[in-house]
């Protein structure tokens, strides 16, 4: 892999987002999963903490490449995905409309966290509690007891607080300012927090939020 391919950059990030709005309601998928193919680096980032979630987002995003792949027409959106499986409220066992749904909770998460690590930079905020907070408001809600409490000994284990804002904000092992955080920080908050609300309205309408 090339060298530029294997730092994260959320400009990246933002682009791929801003393509998949589709309309006033929908998003597309293809770009959609490209851009969780860039979030997902940010795990890798994070260090071993988040090796689970770092596999399960390639697993699923490999998902739904196939189911794409197969099946455009159905699968162009997410919106058009829904509709293909759950015209009869009953949605099969393993399909699309399940396995994004599991990033759809990522998502979450990682937005809370950028924003944290944004204003961390102004209130002194430790990166673990930045961590644990963003963890508890979002993915914990969805994982096991060992898990959770995995976590919350795992957050002192994370890089420093120069080693992650680098990874998040600059294309490669330069310095960043204080300005450019903020900036990226909230083009990713805006542009994630609309492809983030899209799909929670589709998913609520639908009732599939709760699939197990």
């Amino acid at each position: 892999m090339a060298q530029n391919e294997q730092h994260f950059n959320l400009d990246k990030v933002i682009d791929h987002f801003e393509q998949a709005l589709n309309g006033n309601e929908d998003i597309f998928m293809e770009q959609y999963l490209e851009a969780y193919r860039e979030l997902n680096k940010i795990f890798g980032i994070l260090g071993r903490i988040f090796g689970f979630v770092e596999s399960d987002v390639t697993e699923k995003v490999a998902i739904l490449d196939t189911f794409l792949a197969n099946d455009k027409a159905n699968y162009s959106s997410v919106g058009t995905m829904i509709k293909h499986e759950c015209h009869s409220n009953q949605c099969p066992k393993g399909n699309g409309s399940r396995t994004l749904l599991r990033l759809h909770r990522a998502l979450q998460f990682i937005i809370l966290f950028v924003e944290g690590l944004k204003n961390s930079q102004d209130n002194g905020m430790a990166i673990s509690t930045v961590c644990k907070t963003s963890y508890d408001k979002t993915l914990a809600n969805y994982h096991g007891f060992f898990i959770r409490k995995s976590v919350a000994v795992a957050v002192y284990t994370l890089p420093s607080r120069e080693y992650i804002i680098k990874g998040f904000f600059t294309h490669a092992d330069e310095d960043v300012s204080n300005q450019t955080i903020h900036i990226l920080a909230d083009k990713f908050k805006r542009v994630g927090q609309n492809v983030y609300d899209r799909i929670q309205e589709m998913y609520t309408h639908n009732n599939l939020l709760e699939l197990p």
